[in-house]
């Protein structure tokens, strides 16, 4: 194959260009595996790449798109690139090929699910588990039926919060899908009324040293019916001390007298 890639008339004679997309994707298969070459993913890229831009449809072209894809979606990959992944993932899925699409699939899947990944997406990720439960291979099927359960809690979810729903709002603060926003969804739990996330604010604020703000949640998160040490003792804290608020003993009395009450383990209160 190598031999007949390095020669120049493989590549001037017409009569030749069916058969290159072939040819390539053979080295580049002995290049990805090591059998018949020594093992070197970058060079065995090149040329799968080139059997994977043709524009024929084969068994060999989405064989070398599936493969492209899973050295695009690789880590340890310094040029990963998912996106390209994505859309070779796609031709793969929508070709007359059909040994492939399984591979395919669970690639897409992989890609829109990935929490760390700027490709995430609960549409996406739904539109290709939905199609992976009508696969053959039951892996594929398996997989499919637990993301598409996974990713329409996470959907409804997203339809509840978009309501300013402050419970679905917290949750998805909570979700390790959605950390990078996380933080986000918590300060518009905690402004929807989510007595949970407003003690956390409060937390945050406390952490930042910010008394005023961790006042404010506080009492927020106390009249929301949140009974939590924290709360009541820093309550009881600023009516007694004056910061805050104005000083009051006998409001500082109450929030201090409930929190020695309250059960906790392991805490000095």
């Amino acid at each position: 194959a190598m031999k007949a890639w390095d020669n120049p008339a493989f590549h001037s004679e017409e009569m030749y260009a069916s058969i290159r997309p072939s040819v390539a994707y053979i080295i580049g298969w002995c290049l990805y595996t090591g059998n018949g070459a020594g093992k070197n993913e970058a060079k065995a890229y090149e040329y799968l790449t080139k059997t994977a831009d043709s524009d024929q449809d084969s068994v060999f072209i989405q064989r070398a798109r599936v493969m492209c894809a899973m050295i695009d979606v690789n880590p340890e990959n310094p040029n990963r690139n998912l996106e390209l992944a994505a859309t070779r993932c796609e031709q793969v899925l929508y070709s007359t090929d059909t040994d492939n699409k399984a591979v395919a699939l669970r690639l897409l899947m992989s890609i829109y699910c990935d929490p760390t990944s700027s490709m995430k997406n609960v549409d996406k990720a739904i539109e290709f588990a939905t199609l992976a439960v009508q696969t053959e291979s039951e892996d594929v099927r398996k997989r499919g039926n637990d993301i598409l359960a996974l990713m329409q809690t996470r959907k409804d979810l997203l339809d509840r919060a978009a309501r300013n729903d402050g419970d679905a709002l917290m949750a998805l603060s909570q979700d390790d899908f959605f950390a990078s926003e996380s933080e986000q969804y918590l300060q518009k739990a905690a402004y929807a009324g989510n007595g949970e996330a407003q003690l956390r604010m409060a937390i945050r604020y406390m952490l930042q040293e910010n008394e005023a703000e961790c006042f404010n949640w506080c009492q927020k998160a106390y009249n929301n019916g949140i009974r939590s040490t924290l709360a009541t003792f820093k309550l009881g804290h600023a009516y007694g001390e004056g910061t805050c608020v104005g000083r009051n003993p006998a409001m500082a009395y109450k929030y201090l007298k409930e929190c020695i009450n309250i059960p906790v383990n392991g805490h000095d209160v």
